[in-house]
């Protein structure tokens, strides 16, 4: 569960968007922020040289935040 909104917003808004989305690089790498600083970067091997499966453990998305940041438009889309 996520925090509740406190006086600080953007600590809120930082955690929602840590491991919420997949990014990949110029080098067709994945790459996750994972402490939520701009330091902390991890990369993953080029995904041309994986396997599916290979690919699957580099994915470090937690699909709740993905589905709680979308949880307006999905249920604004849904109403229309």
């Amino acid at each position: 569960a996520l925090p509740p909104l406190s006086k600080d917003r953007g600590f809120r808004a930082t955690n929602i968007m840590t491991n919420s989305y997949i990014m990949v690089d110029p080098y067709e790498r994945f790459f996750q922020n994972a402490q939520g600083t701009h330091h902390d970067y991890t990369y993953s091997p080029a995904l041309l040289t994986l396997n599916e499966e290979q690919i699957a453990c580099y994915l470090q998305v937690d699909l709740a935040k993905y589905a709680l940041r979308y949880q307006s438009t999905l249920t604004v889309s849904s109403a229309a």
